[in-house]
């Protein structure tokens, strides 16, 4: 019955085993990007992802993206970074390091 339950063991060993392989999604400007190329991604602590472009930021919610410019208080497009304070706030840092408030 050891002997068995050994080659058992050795037979399930041996069996290849597969890791789930994840559904990738690559976003672009079609899907709403102002850019392609992307400085840095921001998780805020309501689960949004801040996408940091030469071209401005982007909000993702997991379905679509919403874009920040001048329009909601950016004063220039190129965003290296995105900070969101105690109060709920974000904070944008700009390519020239200045931080600039951003109206959400």
């Amino acid at each position: 019955m050891k002997l068995l339950l050994q080659c058992g063991a050795l037979l399930l060993a041996a069996l290849p085993v597969r890791a789930e392989q994840l559904p990738v999604r690559v976003y672009t400007v079609d899907d709403g990007l102002p850019a392609n190329h992307i400085d840095r991604i921001v998780r805020d602590s309501h689960g949004f992802l801040w996408f940091c472009t030469p071209q401005g930021l982007a909000r993702f919610d997991g379905y679509s993206f919403t874009t920040y410019g001048a329009a909601q208080g950016l004063p220039k497009n190129g965003i290296n970074g995105v900070i969101e304070t105690k109060g709920g706030n974000y904070r944008s840092e700009e390519h020239t390091s200045e931080l600039q408030s951003l109206r959400h």
